[in-house]
Parts: structure tokens; sequence; C-alpha cells
């Protein structure tokens, strides 16, 4: 394969991995959406489509960096440093420095999207365990505050009808 014909195909590679992580971002984005409308089977569907997508990156990421290491190896850069998509511009001809550097600043903001998201959610997942665990002590508390009146078979205990009363100076 000529070394035009190797820079294409990293470029293909990029190209879908970029769009990965576009449909990651967007998944990212739905998965907020469902925590919002508190959608547990949606958030679900997006959470299992999120993970399938991570998996099919990380099987890409193995080959393009293959890829990425036998063009570094071509072009003669040390084999100490790392196969990086930086490294590789410095040695490309301008016409294909550019088209790496358009991919590089679209990963960018792709990326920096899906990070603010993913912490939004985060926040918004704190916010719904803070609720529901907040519901849940106070059901804790009203269950309690009930079992006290009850035997451990059910029934009121003898006596639980009476209330306190109040004795004057009388007596």
């Amino acid at each position: 394969m000529s070394m035009d014909e190797l820079l294409e195909t990293i470029c293909d590679l990029l190209d879908d991995e970029l769009e990965r992580q576009e449909t990651a971002l967007a998944l990212c984005r739905a998965q907020g959406d469902g925590l919002r409308a508190q959608d547990m089977a949606y958030l679900q569907t997006k959470t299992t489509a999120l993970e399938l997508l991570i998996q099919e990156a990380h099987t890409a990421e193995a080959a393009r960096n293959q890829l990425l290491r036998e063009v570094t190896d071509r072009y003669g850069l040390s084999r100490a440093a790392p196969a990086t998509l930086t490294t590789l511009m410095q040695a490309v001809s301008d016409s294909w420095r550019t088209r790496l550097l358009e991919y590089q600043a679209r990963m960018r903001r792709v990326l920096a999207q899906t990070r603010a998201v993913v912490r939004a959610n985060a926040g918004l997942l704190r916010a719904s365990m803070d609720i529901v665990g907040g519901a849940m002590d106070a059901l804790e508390g009203a269950a309690s505050a009930t079992a006290s009146h009850y035997t451990p078979r059910g029934t009121e205990p003898v006596g639980h009808h009476l209330q306190p009363a109040l004795i004057d100076q009388k007596g």
C-alpha cells in the first residue's frame, strides 16, 4: 500500500471515529433527557447503546493505532515516541496536515461537548439520588413510627389506645 493510500485509510478511520464520538454525544444528551423525564426504560436503552458504541470504539482504536504505527514507522519517526496524530502531522505534507488538523479540531470540540454533557448528567443523577434518598429516609421514619404501634404479629398492643393524660394538682 502506498503512503497516500495509508494516509487515506487513516483519515477514513478517523472519520469513522468522529462519527462514533458524535453518536456518543447524542446518546449522552439522550441520557440527560431520560434522567430529566425519569424514564428509566429510555435511559437504559440509551445506556446500552452507549456501552456497545464504547466497545466498538475500543476495537477500532486498536486497529487505528496499528495503522498509525505503520505510517509513523514508514516516515522514520522515532519508535520511542508514541504514534500519535500530532506526531504524524509533523511528518506529512501540508495537504494531509490540513486534513488531519481539521479532524483533530472537530474531535476536540465533540469531546469537550461530551464532557460537559456527562458532567451535567452526573449532576442530574446526584440530584435525583438525593431526592430518592430523602424520600426513602422519610418513608423509613414514617414506617418505624407506625411500626412501634404494632406488635410483631401486626396487632395493636394492649392498652395502645390509651393516651397519656394530664394530671392536675388535685390528682
